[in-house]
């Protein structure tokens, strides 16, 4: 999971962030004209250092990251690790949201969990029960959208 949100940030903001950051001269031959580059491998990095480097070249378009989970589960431990660096991502000021949905019940156990005190106290909305008349209008216009009956 972590891999996949940092594999679409990266996509998503492709145009407007280096693959090649941390290039360093290494050396230089005048008369061959050639030039020797070493990168840092930013695959030895942590899933947050490398996410930290996204952030920093965002921050040059004053552009932020919304990381959203659609399925929440307690028991993947990447979820909890989203969640503990989520904190860090914020109080370090890195313009971030995170979006999580899920039934009420597997909220509620992500919540439970000891690392999951800064969501706590987070701000949350509870989503009610969406009238049956709207559901219905949502998927007859989805569906004639696409020229069915």
């Amino acid at each position: 999971m972590l891999e996949d949100i940092l594999e679409r940030a990266n996509k998503a903001a492709s145009e407007f962030i280096s693959k090649r950051e941390g290039a360093r001269l290494k050396g230089v031959s005048i008369g061959g004209i050639d030039l020797d580059w070493e990168f840092k491998d930013a695959e030895k990095d942590n899933w947050r250092a490398r996410m930290n480097a996204l952030f920093k070249q965002l921050d040059r378009f004053d552009m932020g990251l919304l990381i959203t989970i659609g399925e929440v589960n307690v028991s993947n431990e990447e979820m909890l690790q989203v969640t503990s660096v989520y904190q860090h991502f914020v109080r370090e000021g890195r313009k971030t949201a995170l979006l999580m949905a899920e039934l009420p019940h597997k909220v509620s156990a992500l919540l439970r969990d000891d690392s999951a005190s800064f969501l706590r106290r987070s701000q949350q909305h509870q989503l009610g029960r969406i009238p049956d008349f709207e559901i219905a209008d949502a998927l007859i216009k989805t569906i004639e959208a696409r020229g069915r009956p």
